[in-house]
């Protein structure tokens, strides 16, 4: 027979499509071989092996992590999702296996909210190889759940039953504790490095009195810096201190005490001027402490809220009366005076 140009074409295509269809066939039976490999893993219940596993027979590239990632994500989808026809379909129930594969995972690590919700994604028309044992575990693992959250409501209401007595404890802990570390500086003077928190608790006691002075951070235009000076008169100790820790230490005369340090703004000491404000960048800021006003202009809280009616009060424009400290006052109406002791003097003319 004489094999014409047409017949020539024909015979390569049908070639082609005899290698296609050989190929097709070869590639089923390896995969469908690496299927049933994969199924005979889980019976053996080595999941984390038969993962690995199916992973591998379903994607191109065994090395590509989000590859691989994207298999397990598009086998929820499957189920997930109604419409499913965008998305990769995987060989035979391999997106099935994937589910129930993970669903046991979660459920050996004793993680049963995650397996409960996996294990329920597998339909209830799957008619594959596990059929008989993906029903049984759907069970095990959903009853398994229903126990899990009677024992998680149990363990709320022994938890919360048992909550007032271990704030308690804890209470009395945090206070021995701190009574200890008090304790601790009994026999010692104040020294540099230390935390202004103890400064009463030192071999000098508690001071006579104390000054604090507010000024505006070099480093940080949105905080203050709180210096606090500590006196005992008697035992000639001077103590300055910033932002609650302590910068510097002096002994000093009797004579130089007396004549140095004493003043209006020299107050009697009183241990509520240490607080966490003191220490903490955030009780430090500008905004905390004071309120915006319409015009930009910051107010402190005032702390009475009267005012006189004599004379010298009367040409008080600012109402310094309600203002219990002449630093309240001076931070009020900063941009008004040349400085804090500017203000003061203000203050403490118009206090007679």
């Amino acid at each position: 027979m004489e094999w014409t140009k047409g017949r020539k074409v024909m015979a390569v295509i049908c070639g082609i499509a005899i290698m296609f269809i050989l190929y097709g066939i070869v590639h089923f039976i390896i995969m469908n071989s690496q299927y049933n490999k994969v199924i005979e893993v889980i019976k053996q219940g080595d999941y984390t092996r038969a993962e690995e596993m199916l992973i591998d027979m379903n994607v191109k590239h065994k090395d590509d992590n989000l590859e691989r990632s994207e298999f397990g994500r598009c086998s929820m989808l499957l189920y997930e999702c109604e419409d499913v026809d965008n998305l990769k379909h995987y060989f035979a129930n391999s997106a099935a296996l994937y589910i129930y594969i993970t669903a046991m995972e979660y459920y050996n690590n004793n993680q049963f909210e995650l397996a409960n919700d996996r294990i329920n994604l597998v339909p209830e028309n799957y008619r594959g190889a596990l059929c008989e044992e993906i029903k049984t575990s759907k069970q095990e693992i959903n009853q398994r759940y229903e126990e899990y959250k009677k024992e998680l409501e149990k363990a709320k209401e022994e938890y919360l039953r048992t909550l007032p007595e271990r704030m308690a404890k804890k209470a009395a802990e945090e206070k021995q504790k701190l009574e200890e570390k008090r304790a601790s500086y009994a026999d010692k003077l104040p020294y540099q490095g230390m935390s202004e928190l103890y400064i009463e608790y030192t071999q000098l006691g508690k001071p006579d009195k104390y000054q604090r002075i507010k000024k505006d951070s070099a480093s940080d235009k949105e905080r203050y810096d709180i210096y606090d000076t500590f006196y005992w008169y008697n035992q000639g100790y001077v103590v300055f201190c910033l932002n609650g820790t302590v910068n510097s230490v002096s002994k000093e005369s009797p004579e130089t005490m007396e004549e140095n340090y004493s003043g209006y703004r020299i107050k009697e000491f009183d241990s509520k001027v240490i607080n966490s404000d003191v220490f903490s960048s955030d009780g430090r800021l500008k905004e905390k402490n004071s309120t915006r006003s319409s015009s930009g202009s910051s107010h402190s809280k005032r702390l009475y809220g009267y005012s006189h009616g004599d004379s010298n009060h009367s040409s008080d424009s600012y109402n310094v009366h309600d203002y219990d400290d002449p630093e309240d006052f001076y931070y009020d109406n900063e941009d008004d005076f040349d400085g804090i002791d500017d203000a003061e003097t203000y203050f403490y003319d118009h206090n007679d």
